[in-house]
């Protein structure tokens, strides 16, 4: 057994000016991930978090994908990070101008599904504080 913890337990001592990056690939636990970290993540404005979104494997853990990413769009600004960004193009400002809409939850997360990559379909997404329109 792996043992775990929180977020807001790793980053309690962080200083309220740190910038944090945070990758979250948990094969489908990752609200849980996000739940441990709700503190930190309500308090602080100066984290940015790549998370992988598998909607298969989330639902095999016992989390609906649709209402996963619906959370994650209303509480955090939320992006599709391309797997691939186009030399001299898609800077994270770009991406970030376009996040992924309330009313798209449920056709992102089936788009996603059947992207198949091997037997899985998944993106990486990129959260961060519901107002922030850049990384810095």
């Amino acid at each position: 057994m792996v043992p775990a913890v929180t977020i807001d337990s790793v980053l309690a001592g962080a200083r309220a000016r740190s910038k944090v990056y945070i990758k979250v690939d948990t094969q489908g636990y990752e609200r849980h991930v996000i739940a441990g970290g709700q503190y930190f993540l309500s308090n602080s404005s100066r984290w940015v978090i790549k998370l992988e979104f598998t909607p298969r494997l989330l639902q095999l853990h016992g989390t609906d994908p649709v209402v996963f990413l619906l959370e994650m769009v209303t509480r955090f600004r939320t992006v599709e990070l391309p797997a691939r960004a186009r030399f001299k193009r898609d800077t994270l400002s770009e991406l970030l101008e376009e996040p992924v809409a309330l009313e798209d939850c449920a056709a992102f997360s089936e788009y996603i599904r059947a992207l198949a990559h091997g037997d899985e379909g998944y993106c990486d997404l990129i959260l961060l504080p519901p107002n922030q329109r850049s990384a810095n």
